[in-house]
């Protein structure tokens, strides 16, 4: 009986022994495949860190090309850049000058019937063909242009 006894309470060792040996690998599985989840999780933080940084500094390129662009819009817009488009196109000379034409307050009628008369329906017409104006090279080479004629 004895030897019942002691081959029973063997078994149950080994047993208990293989148990806890089980356990134990099945807890370091756990262990490793939390790890191994914790390290990539950590690895695709520091990917989406990076990603974030490049992102903020294209943006801080874009915000700074839209404020050029801006800029050059706004020059674009001015009679100085039109005029230096103009000589770098070839279509005036380097030493020409702009004119800039100013916008004139509306006129009030009755101040227009005063200034022409009471007869006078129309303002009277300025003839630009007569004098300096016509004998102006680019106003004889507009007029040829436009009428095809010399």
């Amino acid at each position: 009986m004895q030897i019942l006894l002691g081959c029973a309470m063997g078994t149950n060792v080994v047993r208990d022994k293989r148990r806890a040996q089980i356990l134990l690998m099945l807890s370091i599985a756990f262990a490793v495949t939390f790890l191994a989840s914790f390290v990539s999780q950590a690895v695709e933080l520091a990917r989406l860190e990076s990603w974030r940084v490049q992102l903020e500094d294209e943006i801080t390129d874009l915000e700074r090309q839209r404020a050029e662009l801006d800029a050059q819009i706004a020059l674009r817009e001015t009679d100085a850049w039109i005029s230096q488009a103009a000589v770098e196109a070839g279509m005036l000379p380097p030493n020409a000058y702009a004119v800039q034409a100013l916008a004139e307050a509306p006129a009030q009628p009755q101040a227009e019937a005063q200034r022409f008369g009471p007869a006078a329906d129309k303002p009277p017409r300025l003839n630009l063909l007569t004098g300096a104006t016509s004998d102006n090279t680019n106003w004889l080479a507009w007029r040829r242009l436009l009428t095809g004629r010399p």
